[in-house]
């Protein structure tokens, strides 16, 4: 094999692992910075390397050689050596690898699935040996510190990247929690431990499929959710899932029920619930009332989130309500508006959270940054609006959020029918960064 063909075969190697996570270049770029500690180049730099090396026009020093493994979760020899080839979804075909795979009978391709999703959390290292295909199903208190890890490491990827990335890991590693609780032999001291990891690993698969715009799939992952919440009486988790279906249902029309949900939410939680899960509650109930076109309750229930959330976070309050912050609770109360039709009102609020990002939520922080835009627009500033739409470019390449992405998309849609200079450059800007 030639210098050349090495090249090639390995760039194409590389570009089906990443693919196989469903990383985009930006985000290869990014897992690699992680593991160089020395003297890293910017990721602009890192994403022309990323484009070079999968073309295979240069070779990969060692350098990047440990990097890249470390990203994967694999060894050197595994991902660059001669046989690393063999057994891989070949490229040829043009199609992604099937991330579904974890729903298979196939034991080994749901266990590689896992580990992938493992690895792209920095979990490899545990994961290899506890889904061992020849250990038995012996579930020990090492099996949920991996999970409870997985979970503070969805959170931050969640709040940092979206979604997309993550949402069918989620569901891959669920399904095998799901299998331990079936199937595994344990100390009864740990079943309670057992399930409500999955409640919390249900819940995070549903809402980041709901980032991703898979809606089917998040709601199928609620309701089970929901289902384990009340076999359980577990009634944070009940509160918390309910929040989450309260959103969608109002994010797909469905304002009453949105309501509906809500407020059995608020009665769930009557008595135990800390003052940001009541806040949390009564933001989703003036959304609802906001899509019925009902401003007096919904101005109330905003009013009463507010009064809740100033009374500050609590000891007992569940580590996704950490994102419940002053910026989160100006953008709901901003897309109430944007529902109700006050577009200015809503530009108001959007803008103070693009002045003033929280550095833990990056992908909240994108978010209203395009409704600001699309705010802006609604209101009939079609320059500004373009601008922002413009600003908001980089950040919405650098996060994995279809839903995101799709809030973007149509303002590249409806920027064909405006003649403005910011819209023509947001245009092209657009075009180049995503395709057109």
């Amino acid at each position: 094999m030639t210098t050349a063909e090495e090249r090639r075969r390995i760039g194409a190697r590389l570009r089906t692992e990443r693919k196989r996570r469903r990383w985009l270049k930006p985000e290869m770029a990014r897992r690699l910075a992680d593991h160089i500690t020395d003297q890293c180049p910017d990721l602009e730099t890192l994403i022309s390397y990323v484009k070079r090396w999968e073309a295979g026009k240069v070779g990969i020093s060692e350098r990047y050689q440990l990097a890249y493994s470390a990203a994967f979760g694999m060894d050197v020899e595994e991902l660059f050596g001669d046989n690393s080839s063999s057994g891989e979804p070949s490229e040829a075909d043009g199609r992604e690898p099937d991330a579904s795979t974890y729903r298979s009978d196939d034991q080994t391709k749901r266990r590689r699935f896992i580990l992938d999703f493992l690895a792209g959390l920095g979990l490899a290292a545990s994961a290899r040996s506890l889904l061992h295909p020849g250990q038995g199903p012996l579930i020990g208190d090492e099996h949920l510190g991996l999970v409870r890890s997985a979970l503070e490491q969805l959170e931050h990827t969640d709040a940092q990247r979206g979604g997309d990335l993550i949402c069918e890991g989620a569901a891959a590693l669920l399904a095998q929690v799901d299998a331990w609780i079936q199937h595994g032999t344990y100390p009864s001291r740990l079943e309670g431990e057992l399930y409500q990891v999955a409640g919390h690993l249900g819940a995070w698969a549903g809402w980041t499929a709901y980032d991703a715009e898979r809606h089917d799939m998040a709601w199928q992952h609620y309701l089970e959710t929901l289902l384990l919440a009340r076999t359980r009486e577990d009634l944070q988790l009940e509160a918390r899932v309910l929040s989450y279906m309260s959103l969608q249902s109002q994010r797909q029309g469905r304002s009453r029920e949105a309501v509906q949900l809500a407020e059995r939410g608020l009665r769930t939680s009557a008595g135990w619930a800390t003052p940001r899960m009541t806040a949390l509650l009564h933001l989703r109930c003036a959304q609802g009332y906001a899509g019925m076109q009902d401003r007096t309750s919904a101005q109330r229930h905003l009013t009463l989130a507010k009064r809740e959330f100033d009374k500050g976070p609590h000891e007992d309050d569940l580590s996704f309500l950490g994102a419940l912050t002053p910026a989160e609770v100006a953008g709901v109360e901003g897309m109430a508006y944007v529902t109700l039709g006050e577009h200015r009102r809503a530009a108001k609020l959007f803008q103070a959270i693009k002045e003033e990002p929280h550095p833990a939520f990056p992908r909240n922080t994108t978010y209203y940054t395009v409704r600001l835009a699309d705010a802006l627009r609604r209101a009939g500033n079609q320059a500004d609006a373009f601008e922002v739409a413009t600003e908001a470019i980089p950040l919405v390449a650098m996060v994995n959020s279809t839903r995101i992405r799709r809030q973007l998309a149509s303002l590249r849609r409806m920027s064909r029918t405006v003649h403005c200079a910011s819209a023509q450059k947001f245009n092209e800007q657009y075009d180049e960064a995503f395709g057109g």
